[in-house]
């Protein structure tokens, strides 16, 4: 089975400790992995996810702390070249230094590392898996009608040019589509128009309970409106004020859309709950919302009982 989905912890020895608490450090992270893809033999690798814009096939968390004397950054792949590369960087790279220069123009001071293990499976963020895993797992029972989500790194979202510091179902879950479809990875058994979901979410998914800070993160000199914590979200089975609306729109203006999702809502409501189940559990692989390449939006699915 080619893995599709990848997501590896690094734990690391810093020549010196420093206080993770103090200071958001998600773009020292990413230059330490463009510095790791080099000495594990990837340069032009290394060069190419350094120059995208855009949707990127990667994420990256910040640093979390591991012990005393350790910490950790995970890096996902989310197509099978990067995985190979980066299953291959596991291997090549625990028992080597990292040093990482100072910034140009900067009073930087050189800072190195010790990788001392690169984890593909047992630990809580680290794991593989293929597109196929979703949709055998979302739609293979009923899931839930619960879905709840934490935010474990500062997220940023953003609609209309405005940033969000709050999950709303509907934002959330057209991003998380929106980034799916762009890769182009697989076809879903029901796969409607993101405009279609994004109307099923605002109508139909209802938040039930949440514990959500908000936060202003440092981001190359500014400082931007973020979140963490966790939500729970309810699919609901029926919602009669916006029935109401569409056909009071539907008889007085003669607009039918409404009307026509009101029905395609109760006609594919458990092919929405498949896909929106299989789309919390890509979060934990592709992140959500601005800047998942360096330390924001790491998020994942959480059970039910949680």
């Amino acid at each position: 089975m080619v893995t599709e989905l990848c997501s590896v912890v690094f734990v690391l020895r810093p020549a010196a400790m420093f206080p993770l608490h103090k200071k958001f450090m998600g773009r020292a992270a990413h230059r330490l992995f463009l510095v790791m893809l080099n000495h594990a033999g990837f340069p032009e690798l290394a060069q190419k996810l350094h120059d995208l814009n855009g949707a990127l096939p990667f994420t990256l968390s910040e640093f979390f702390p591991h012990s005393d004397h350790h910490i950790w950054m995970r890096v996902t792949g989310l197509t099978p070249e990067l995985c190979l590369a980066l299953e291959q960087v596991a291997t090549s790279l625990p028992g080597r230094e990292i040093e990482l220069p100072a910034r140009e123009n900067t009073d930087e001071a050189v800072w190195s590392v010790r990788v001392e293990a690169a984890l593909l499976s047992h630990h809580e963020w680290a794991s593989r898996a293929t597109y196929a895993t979703f949709i055998h797992d979302a739609w293979r029972t009923p899931p839930e009608k619960r879905i709840m989500l934490e935010f474990v790194s500062p997220t940023a979202i953003k609609s209309v040019g405005v940033y969000r510091p709050f999950p709303e179902p509907a934002l959330v879950f057209r991003l998380l589509y929106e980034r799916l479809l762009k890769l182009g990875a697989l076809t879903l058994p029901f796969q409607p128009e993101v405009a279609a979901l994004e109307a099923f979410a605002e109508s139909l998914l209802e938040v039930r309970g949440y514990q959500i800070e908000s936060m202003m993160t440092a981001h190359k000199g500014s400082q931007i409106p973020t979140f963490y914590g966790q939500v729970t979200y309810q699919v609901l089975g029926h919602n009669s004020d916006f029935q109401k609306r569409a056909e009071t729109r539907a008889a007085k203006q003669g607009d039918v859309g409404l009307l026509a999702a009101y029905h395609d809502h109760g006609a594919h409501r458990a092919q929405y709950l498949c896909l929106l189940h299989t789309l919390a559990a890509f979060a934990f692989y592709s992140g959500l919302g601005s800047y998942t390449g360096q330390g924001m939006g790491m998020v994942r699915m959480m059970p039910p009982s949680t």
